[in-house]
């Protein structure tokens, strides 16, 4: 498989959909690829795709009608009975004739134009990863032996794509702390004008958890130092705790 690189360097940020369907298109012709997370809450969210140039396949439609209801028909689900057996990575592949749900069929397959699916499945902690790689009817289906090509990959594109999951995750965790962060030094300042700003990142850090030495080594100073400036806040401010920072900033 060539290209692996480019999907290495997109881990983590939109670039990684591109990086898959390179590679796995260096294997055999793939139209369609997606990544799709189960967890155990019977939910689904397809976490990355893409298409390749030349098909015609309207892949948005494809992700709102699978996200919003298809989803709970997709014969993928059933692979958490393996999953709780502690598997590895499975091989599966599907044909749309053989579905049973004919809205499923219609607007997933029918509509876009899909025809054959090969689909690396991956479970892992509490959510199954499915790689699904799809065929349209111009390109036609998958051969026994392009499937045997894909299977042979099904390792690394299945710990490439949690892997994926999981750095986008954290991405997202610490955009959250960030945004709550500023909120909350905003919300300081207005409390106590008299507060610096390092003692405001200080305060807003406490607040949403974070221990004297996490704080240090997100602002780059020394736990000493945190507890120096902690005390000031809490002198600012007319307190002597967490906890009545925290009275004081969520109940006024």
């Amino acid at each position: 498989m060539h290209g692996l690189e480019c999907i290495i360097a997109g881990l983590g940020t939109s670039g990684f959909r591109a990086g898959l369907l390179a590679s796995v298109n260096s294997v055999t012709t793939v139209d369609h690829a997606a990544v799709i997370r189960f967890d155990r809450g019977s939910q689904a969210r397809i976490i990355a795709s893409a298409t390749r140039d030349s098909a015609r396949i309207n892949g948005k439609h494809v992700k709102d009608v699978y996200e919003r209801r298809y989803f709970r028909s997709d014969p993928n689900q059933a692979a958490w009975q393996a999953a709780c057996r502690g598997q590895g990575p499975q091989f599966r592949r599907l044909r749309p004739q053989q579905l049973t749900d004919e809205n499923y069929r219609y607007h997933c397959y029918e509509t876009p134009g899909l025809i054959d699916r090969l689909s690396i499945i991956a479970p892992t902690g509490n959510f199954l990863y499915c790689i699904n790689l799809y065929r349209c009817a111009d390109t036609g289906p998958f051969s026994e032996s392009e499937a045997q090509a894909v299977l042979g990959h099904a390792p690394v594109l299945a710990a490439l794509s949690v892997k994926h999951d999981e750095i986008t995750y954290r991405n997202l965790v610490v955009a959250d702390r960030i945004e709550r962060v500023s909120e909350l030094a905003q919300r300081l300042s207005t409390i106590q004008k008299r507060l610096t700003q390092r003692e405001i990142e200080i305060a807003a850090r406490i607040l949403i958890g974070m221990t004297s030495e996490a704080i240090a080594l997100d602002l780059g100073i020394t736990s000493s130092s945190v507890i120096t400036y902690r005390r000031r806040a809490y002198a600012k401010l007319g307190i002597a705790s967490q906890s009545e920072l925290f009275s004081l900033c969520y109940f006024g």
